[in-house]
């Protein structure tokens, strides 16, 4: 699951006024674009700055490393000494680095998750434009739709995949000798589950409505290519449906395999069906938990 809009809002302040949205503040959905695309710029230029400076740490790291080694093999004491000293000032740089390059990794996917919103919110106003005009009326719609539906694509092609997994969490189980404070910690840590659970879920359920409103509308946009062609106008097409999923902290390499867009809706479906039933063993737990409390 990808993370709540926090990061990219911190971005957003350099470019937007108070990261508000395009609805907020009456801009257009093609200006949201416009503003979402400078923040999305930076936020991955900044995380290949850092990918880059984590890559000359860990270079120079080796080398030290191997310095190290060979004065050691030689019986150079302070030259060991002043290697080791290098080597925990050059450590501590590169935990440094690596977690600064997480954070701008986060920052950079999720500026991604919103300006891919507003790219398919622009999409839908073109594509309903089109619709509504007659056969070879459409035409700067058309080319407006083909420039955004690729920019959406490359997008998609450029940012990390979204995991399609739970992460694991320890069991929380009431013990014999547990007394009403205990159990009341315990009930309150798996509330706070059920909460975290309840806010993913409902957050996956948004994203699985937003890829079945794009199938649609690529539907809608290829079967009104179909009628295009019949009546003798040259086709568009209407974007693939794909996406890229590659991981790390590395920008994404184009080369990798891609999902379609049913895919990725049955991958959503599929972790909701697992969530609802986590969600569930949780509520019976608080239940239990509850019942325990009272003396049940």
């Amino acid at each position: 699951m990808r993370p709540l809009l926090f990061a990219a809002g911190l971005l957003s302040a350099a470019f937007l006024p108070c990261g508000l949205s395009a609805q907020e503040r009456g801009t257009s959905p093609q200006q949201a674009v416009t503003d979402w695309q400078k923040v999305y710029d930076a936020a991955k230029a900044k995380h290949q700055a850092d990918s880059a400076q984590v890559q000359l740490i860990q270079h120079q790291w080796d080398q030290l490393f191997e310095q190290l080694g060979a004065a050691r093999d030689r019986g150079e004491d302070d030259e060991v000494r002043r290697l080791s000293g290098q080597l925990q000032l050059l450590d501590e740089e590169k935990t440094r680095m690596e977690r600064q390059a997480i954070e701008s990794q986060e920052a950079w996917i999720e500026s991604g998750n919103v300006l891919r919103e507003r790219l398919d919110d622009y999409l839908e106003v073109l594509s309903d434009q089109i619709e509504k005009s007659p056969l070879g009326a459409d035409d700067e719609a058309s080319t407006l739709y083909i420039q955004y539906q690729e920019r959406l694509e490359k997008l998609e092609d450029e940012l990390p995949p979204e995991p399609f997994e739970l992460e694991p969490m320890y069991e929380v189980e009431i013990s014999p000798g547990d007394g009403p404070r205990e159990i009341t910690n315990k009930l309150r840590l798996v509330e706070n589950r059920v909460d975290k659970f309840e806010e993913l879920l409902a957050e996956l359920n948004r994203d699985i409505e937003a890829l079945e409103r794009r199938q649609i509308r690529e539907r809608r946009m290829r079967d009104r290519a179909a009628d295009r062609g019949r009546f003798g106008d040259d086709e568009f097409p209407t974007g693939g449906e794909r996406t890229n999923v590659t991981g790390g902290v590395e920008i994404a390499d184009t080369a990798a395999v891609k999902l379609t867009l049913e895919d990725r809706i049955e991958q959503k479906k599929s972790l909701r069906a697992n969530m609802e039933e986590e969600l569930s063993k949780l509520e019976e737990k608080v239940k239990r938990f509850e019942e325990r409390l009272r003396g049940g």
